[in-house]
């Protein structure tokens, strides 16, 4: 899984991002516990969080 940064998240509507978080979501959570694309997925939706955040409700 590539890493989404706060970069590439800040051309993008609140509805793709959340479409976004949804995916990255569940490939997060089928990645082999550890694994470097576990590690992506967390720090992708860490971003993606704070993204949404940044916008407001």
């Amino acid at each position: 899984m590539k890493l989404i940064t706060q970069f590439e998240l800040v051309s993008m509507s609140i509805a793709e991002i959340k479409s976004l978080h949804r995916k990255v979501e569940q490939d997060t959570a089928a990645a082999e516990h550890g694994s470097r694309q576990e590690r992506n997925g967390l720090a992708s939706l860490a971003n993606i969080k704070r993204a949404l955040a940044m916008r407001g409700p």
